[in-house]
C-alpha cells in the first residue's frame, strides 16, 4: 500500500468531503475520519484529532456493526485521552460481527494498552493474549503481552515472550531491553535481594 504525504491526504479529504450528503454511508464518513487521524499522526495537530473523531462517531452512528469504525473511534478517543469513551468504542468494536480480524485485534490491543495504564493487568493479560492470538506478527503487542506477564509476576512466560520475539527480529529494541531488565530482576531476587532493578 502506497504511503501519503500530507498534500494527498489533504486532497482526498477535500475530495471525499465534497461529496458527502446526508444520504452518504457509515463507511463514506468512516473513509474521511481515517484520513484525519491519519494527518493526525503525521501532524500531532489536536484539530485533526478532533476532526477525526467527529466523522468517526457520525460513521458509527449510520453503520453501528462497523466494527473498524468503533475501533478507529476508539483509537482516536484513546489518543485525546478520553479513556472512558474510548473503552466503549472498543468494546463496542468487540460486539460487532465481522469476518475482518483487524478490528478485532485493535479493539483488544488498545483495551490490554489502556488496561495495563491503569493498572488492571489481569484485565490487560486477557486482551494482549487475545490481540496475540489475532495477529501474531504485531512485535508490539505481543512485547505489551510480556509486559503484562511480568506486571503480574509471572516472569517465565514473560521471558518467553520476549525470547519468541527476538526469535523474529534479533535486534527489537523492546524486546532486549525488557528481557535485560526482567533477567536483571530475577537475579536481583536470587542473590541477596539488593539492587535497583525494575521489571518492565
Amino acid at each position: 500500500m502506497e504511503v501519503m504525504d500530507r498534500d494527498q491526504i489533504l486532497q482526498q479529504i477535500e475530495a471525499l468531503e465534497h461529496d458527502l450528503t446526508p444520504n452518504s454511508s457509515g463507511e463514506d464518513w468512516k473513509a474521511v475520519g481515517d484520513l484525519y487521524l491519519l494527518l493526525f499522526e503525521l501532524e500531532n495537530n489536536a484539530s485533526h484529532l478532533d476532526n477525526a473523531i467527529r466523522y468517526l462517531t457520525e460513521a458509527a452512528e449510520r453503520d453501528p456493526e462497523n466494527a473498524r469504525a468503533h475501533a478507529n473511534l476508539g483509537l482516536a478517543l484513546m489518543e485525546k485521552g478520553s479513556t472512558t469513551e474510548s473503552m466503549a468504542s472498543l468494546k463496542r468494536a468487540l460486539e460487532c460481527t465481522s469476518l475482518d480480524t483487524k478490528p478485532h485485534f485493535v479493539a483488544h490491543y488498545l483495551l490490554g494498552k489502556i488496561y495495563t495504564s491503569l493498572a488492571q493487568h489481569d484485565s490487560a493479560l486477557r486482551h494482549l493474549i487475545e490481540a496475540h492470538r489475532l495477529d501474531a506478527t504485531h512485535l508490539e503487542a505481543w512485547n505489551d503481552l510480556g509486559v503484562a506477564y511480568a506486571r503480574l509476576g509471572r516472569n517465565e512466560e514473560a521471558k518467553y515472550q520476549f525470547r519468541r520475539i527476538l526469535e523474529e527480529d534479533p535486534n527489537n529494541a523492546l524486546a532486549l531491553e525488557n528481557l535485560s531488565r526482567l533477567e536483571a530482576v530475577t537475579e536481583t531476587s536470587e542473590g541477596e535481594g539488593k539492587g535497583e532493578a525494575e521489571p518492565p
